[in-house]
């Protein structure tokens, strides 16, 4: 084997070149080509695993409860002392009434995240009876092509892809997922985001940042850090560009300001807790779930 390994070492140019005709020698760019080319197979079959799983389990809780995808949505009833519902009770009626409707107890805080019903209206087509499942669709879809993105930039820093499961597996993915609520769509939308970024796609990046913030506003803390990150290596045009993208967000927010009187952020309740503060109130598994 050393033996071949120098003969090839010693060839000429012109006999590698002749090698590689022949198909006796592998070309550099060939063998590229092929690893990019694995590369993302395995990165869209790893998706296409996560959007099996996920849609079944979404699929087996739509039968359960005789076809209907209600339950994601964990309704508040007034005819049950203390079933207050859950947050994507009001994603559901953000998707199904306009700007400015009744039913939502801060209306203003809940309409500052627009991004996630609207996507669910436009693939329900506009029709209410399809929009529980519509959210659910969209929950599925976020997931998958997460998976599917961060995959990409694990691989383009040699780590493996499978590292991305963690991402769709997570205990805060699967509890948004089972009731509907934005992260998922959100946090995909960073994900895109940050593939852009070291793509060098700086105003795609700006793009995703935007609609992730419109979905939900923790993504900002995302816009922050990208924009610091470009203003410390001396790029203050794309730091720019990357603090831009908050703008809608922030015209948005004006827009609530007149409908409702006062502004989505500036209603933000309750205060930050470290875990094990936040689990003592918890009662169990039940509590949990």
């Amino acid at each position: 084997c050393w033996r071949i390994s120098i003969r090839r070492w010693r060839a000429t140019p012109a006999d590698r070149a002749m090698r590689w005709a022949a198909g006796r020698w592998p070309s550099p760019r060939r063998a590229r080509g092929t690893g990019r080319q694995h590369s993302l197979a395995a990165c869209l079959v790893l998706a296409l695993l996560v959007l099996v799983v996920v849609a079944g389990a979404a699929l087996l809780r739509v039968r359960d409860d005789r076809g209907s995808a209600m339950p994601f949505v964990v309704m508040g009833t007034a005819n049950s002392p203390g079933n207050h519902g859950y947050d994507g009770q009001f994603y559901y009626r953000m998707a199904l009434s306009g700007l400015g409707a009744a039913g939502f107890d801060n209306a203003a805080y809940r309409w500052q995240r627009p991004g996630y019903p609207l996507a669910a209206r436009l693939l329900a087509l506009n029709r209410p009876a399809a929009i529980p499942a519509a959210l659910v669709a969209v929950n599925v879809a976020a997931i998958a092509a997460g998976v599917f993105l961060i995959s990409l930039l694990l691989d383009l820093d040699g780590a493996p892809v499978a590292y991305a499961l963690m991402w769709a597996l997570y205990a805060g993915q699967v509890a948004a997922f089972w009731r509907d609520l934005a992260e998922p769509l959100a946090m995909a939308l960073v994900a895109g985001a940050l593939l852009c970024q070291r793509r060098g796609r700086l105003p795609a990046m700006a793009v995703c940042l935007a609609l992730a913030a419109l979905t939900k506003e923790t993504a900002l803390l995302f816009t922050a850090a990208a924009a610091m990150h470009y203003l410390c290596r001396g790029r203050p045009a794309s730091a720019a560009l990357i603090a831009a993208s908050a703008l809608p967000y922030l015209l948005w927010q004006t827009v609530l300001l007149r409908v409702f009187g006062y502004a989505g952020l500036s209603q933000a309740q309750g205060r930050a807790a470290w875990l094990p503060e936040g689990l003592s109130g918890a009662r169990g598994w039940p509590a949990l779930v």
